[in-house]
């Protein structure tokens, strides 16, 4: 449950939000912005900040997980996420990896070039 490890007093409200999908576990294809919906009451009007976030290429529908990733970047620039991270590791990931691949890297750099991501 989310309330035993929030901490009300940070400055900000972190969170990973991945859709479950594999085409190996049966999981349903989730919208970030289906997760991010889900934690809008716990964050509490803070800046939103999420440390993972990913997606798997589905082969069955190719171009699925590129979109995915072009929903979760407008999803959170509407829901005011201050930073987000891509989990680009096959650690820890029972149902496949999360790595970046030939469908999903190009569209990652494309939405590092946007604007509205801060160039350090």
């Amino acid at each position: 449950m989310p309330s035993s490890w929030n901490v009300p007093d940070a400055a900000v409200y972190g969170l990973d939000l991945y859709n479950p999908f594999s085409p190996s576990n049966g999981a349903a294809w989730t919208p970030l912005a289906d997760k991010l919906s889900l934690a809008a009451g716990e964050a509490a009007g803070r800046p939103l900040v999420i440390g993972e976030y990913g997606c798997r290429s589905d082969p069955a529908q190719p171009g699925r997980a590129a979109q995915w990733m072009r929903d979760a970047f407008e999803t959170a620039l509407d829901a005011g996420v201050v930073a987000m991270s891509y989990f680009h590791s096959e650690l820890n990931s029972p149902d496949g990896t999360w790595e970046l691949d030939d469908e999903t890297f190009p569209v990652f750099s494309e939405l590092l070039s946007r604007a509205e991501v801060a160039q350090i």
